[in-house]
């Protein structure tokens, strides 16, 4: 999952959505999940969380949530 967050991260910095912010560069990052997926959990408690905690306005994390309907057909934008 962590390597997944990371292809994630750096494909959407390769498009140009890295933008400059007073405090440094701002990081976009899309994570699929589901409610029911107890590894989708373990990632969002232990990774996404403390990462948010640390870099705060320099992290957007935008959390598509898939067994909704339209989760999967999401824009990025």
């Amino acid at each position: 999952m962590l390597v997944l967050l990371v292809v994630l991260a750096l494909a959407w910095n390769a498009t140009g959505a890295l933008a400059e912010a007073q405090d440094g560069p701002t990081v976009r990052l899309v994570y699929f999940h589901s409610v029911d997926c107890g590894h989708c959990k373990v990632v969002i408690e232990e990774v996404l969380q403390p990462l948010q905690a640390d870099y705060g306005d320099q992290l957007e994390i935008k959390m598509v949530e898939i067994s909704e309907p339209g989760g999967r057909d999401d824009e990025l934008s």
